[in-house]
């Protein structure tokens, strides 16, 4: 069943894309949300995150299930993406000087979080059309095996 497992497959591979790319646009929410964050439970001013994204091979559970089902040629070339980790970037702050804000240093100095706008919204913009690229790769899996359960 070689032209089943594709379709199957790509269903897992776009589906682990669309997770992945949904914990890229939580970390720029994050970042942008904290944008003017001077201190937090550490008593540092927020640190920019960024998710660390690994290839993932034969690990769906979906894929498991299917291959017990179905034969054990089935979903041998599955792979994806995920999560590896999501990471504190440790960059030098934006210091301004506000000597009458409560997180100033002796100097006067307040430490920001080294945060682009321009950056993290080019990042939202690439991860929202990363995400709809593989919404629409299910999409097209999805409706070729409804199409494939009607002949």
């Amino acid at each position: 069943m070689p032209g089943l497992s594709g379709i199957f497959g790509a269903l897992g591979i776009s589906a682990s894309g669309m997770t992945a790319q949904r914990a890229r646009i939580d970390a720029i929410s994050s970042n942008v949300a904290n944008i003017h964050t001077t201190r937090v439970e550490g008593g540092s001013y927020y640190k920019r995150q960024t998710v660390i994204l690994k290839e993932k091979k034969n690990a769906s559970d979906f894929s498991s299930l299917l291959i017990s089902e179905l034969g054990s040629n089935f979903g041998k070339e599955f792979s994806g993406v995920e999560v590896l980790s999501i990471q504190r970037i440790n960059e030098s702050p934006k210091l301004i000087y506000e000597p009458d804000h409560p997180d100033a240093d002796e100097e006067g100095m307040v430490s920001y979080p080294n945060i682009n706008i321009i950056e993290e919204m080019v990042n939202m913009i690439m991860s929202s059309r990363a995400f709809e690229a593989n919404l629409t790769v299910f999409n097209t899996a999805k409706e070729m095996i409804s199409q494939s359960l009607e002949i």
